[in-house]
């Protein structure tokens, strides 16, 4: 991941999630950038979204994002336990 990527995402979440990571995902042992496009995902849910909608979203507005960096954003979630979606 570059710098850009991180960076790029820490402004989408800050700029669209006035909150805290939850503890839950802020103890996970993932990187920042994952634990911000995990952030993002729950809030998807939480809004009625999809896990193709937010995969989707992500594209369109952090292009930088590669679809392995989603990956292990899914992954991250899974393994703690956080994954917002049935299934």
């Amino acid at each position: 991941m570059t710098e850009s990527v991180g960076s790029r995402l820490e402004a989408v979440h800050n700029a669209l999630i006035d909150e805290p990571l939850p503890e839950r995902l802020e103890e996970a042992s993932c990187g920042p950038a994952v634990k911000h496009l995990a952030h993002l995902a729950m809030h998807a849910a939480g809004a009625g979204g999809t896990p193709d909608e937010w995969r989707a979203w992500v594209s369109a507005h952090v292009p930088e994002a590669s679809a392995k960096l989603l990956a292990e954003a899914e992954e991250c979630m899974h393994g703690a336990g956080l994954w917002p979606w049935n299934g």
